[in-house]
């Protein structure tokens, strides 16, 4: 299928830059050619998902970001802390 459209693109002999329009437009004239005889049916994929040492440090800071972002809670992002920070270290040396 992507050979099909992308030798069409080479065909429309547009020079230049391609903009989404141009793109959008090669397709859509083409779409109505295009048969798919030829494709390819793959088997079904298979994925696995391999666990790293500490997935946490992706997951928590990753699952909060979904949380503030899609829950409609207003959350205030400066209040947030998603861990507890060493000692001292708020005080940033300033007495």
């Amino acid at each position: 299928m992507l050979d099909y459209f992308n030798t069409r693109m080479d065909e429309s002999g547009s020079k230049g830059e391609w903009s989404v329009d141009k793109v959008l437009s090669v397709v859509t004239t083409n779409a109505r050619a295009w048969r798919g005889d030829g494709i390819k049916l793959f088997t079904e994929l298979r994925f696995t998902y391999e666990e790293e040492a500490h997935p946490e440090e992706f997951f928590v800071p990753y699952v909060w970001s979904l949380v503030c972002t899609h829950s409609g809670i207003p959350w205030d992002p400066a209040a947030i802390a998603l861990f507890t920070p060493p000692a001292g270290a708020l005080a940033g040396g300033a007495q």
